[in-house]
């Protein structure tokens, strides 16, 4: 317990705005097969900084499994699974595209937020938390009494929080097993071994590294979450490393962004004045995270292996869920719509109030957190 504490405490240190830290030590949760080289605790917590790493401190390793990207992740797939048959439906496929617009705005806003407290990301922030979050009640209003599409995105979010959690476990066993690698690419040869020869060759050793902790945890979560079968599983994997791939693109841009911003831009403002504020357009920086879109390519071609060999297509327009082989690109894309509006007044609303929010930063966090729902889920135990 004491140990547990001092972990909590350093993970505090070193995550200072995250929320709802709870530590855990894996002997808590899972089988002893589990706790390779003596286990590892866990650091379950909610931070708008999306990385989940796994570190070392001197009470031993601590795997950092962070909510925020899961319960965003969530939503994507609520839109996708509840748009049926949009790559042949041009009305189902518009609303497809709205909805993970809107979603894509929103983690956007909430980015750039993170970095810069300035009237514009405020303004970003409050269109999309007031004037557009209400698009999404249909979507979980149906979910609510569609069993079907509920069983369907808890089972494919639970595998995407899966990947992360065993891709970090993978580290782990690198740092603990000896021979590691060697013996999970011999045994996965024929699905792994050419496509980490291209790796090595193709690019630096960082990027094929954290691909083979990416392959790691597609083989072993499509395994454990084949239960609505392999195909939906391997499908879920690819769509949910395109997904990932466009969040990282996301932040690194609202990185950038702010970076430019405070350089280039002030809220000077006067607020004795009524005069109507001058419209200033804001330069915006697109950044790719070029090495998780690579990683995400990567496993595509590591799903399109896992699919031959069930003998099945990893790309359709069949349901329960469909996925067009420009995943990747098509997921990307969706950072540049994060400045679009439907609603002019919308955006003159919120840059006013964006506007009387400054100096008034509690007000502006109250707002942010009160749109939040927060849940809090123990990890499930690990299997390999």
């Amino acid at each position: 317990m004491e140990k547990a504490e001092s972990v909590l405490r350093k993970v505090q240190r070193l995550r200072p705005n995250a929320k709802f830290i709870a530590v855990e030590h894996s002997t808590e949760f899972t089988p002893p097969e589990g706790n390779i080289g003596g286990g590892f605790y866990t650091a379950n917590l909610y931070d708008e900084r999306i990385d989940a790493n796994m570190v070392t401190l001197k009470q031993g390793p601590v795997m950092i499994q962070n909510t925020y990207i899961s319960s965003f992740a969530y939503n994507l797939l609520v839109c996708w699974l509840s748009t049926p048959n949009a790559l042949s439906d041009p009305i189902q496929s518009n609303l497809r595209k709205r909805l993970l617009s809107i979603n894509f705005k929103k983690f956007f806003a909430e980015q750039l937020y993170r970095v810069t407290n300035r009237v514009p990301s405020r303004s970003l922030l409050i269109e999309s938390l007031i004037f557009e979050s209400d698009e999404m009640r249909p979507i979980f209003d149906r979910k609510a009494v569609d069993s079907e599409l509920a069983d369907a995105a808890d089972h494919a979010v639970g595998l995407m929080s899966h990947l992360l959690t065993m891709h970090e476990l993978a580290h782990h066993c690198e740092a603990v097993i000896p021979n590691f690698w060697e013996e999970f690419l011999q045994e996965h040869t024929n699905t792994i071994g050419d496509i980490y020869e291209f790796a090595k060759a193709a690019f630096e050793p960082k990027i094929v590294a954290e691909f083979l902790c990416d392959a790691f945890a597609v083989v072993f979560g499509v395994r454990e979450y084949a239960a609505r079968g392999k195909k939906f599983a391997i499908r879920v994997a690819a769509f949910s490393f395109a997904s990932y791939a466009a969040m990282y693109t996301a932040t690194a841009s609202a990185e950038a962004t702010a970076s430019l911003w405070h350089q280039t831009y002030s809220d000077d403002l006067d607020f004795t004045s009524i005069e109507p504020m001058p419209h200033i357009d804001h330069d915006v920086v697109w950044k790719i995270d070029q090495s998780f879109l690579t990683r995400a390519q990567l496993v595509i071609l590591l799903c399109q292996k896992l699919a031959e060999k069930e003998g099945m297509e990893l790309f359709g327009s069949d349901e329960p869920f469909d996925l067009p082989e420009d995943i990747v690109h098509r997921m990307s894309m969706f950072i540049e719509t994060v400045f679009d509006t439907e609603n002019n007044t919308a955006r003159r609303m919120s840059n006013l109030l964006a506007q009387a929010f400054t100096g008034h930063e509690k007000g502006m966090e109250y707002l942010y957190l009160r749109s939040k729902v927060f849940t809090s889920n123990r990890p499930e135990p690990l299997k390999i």
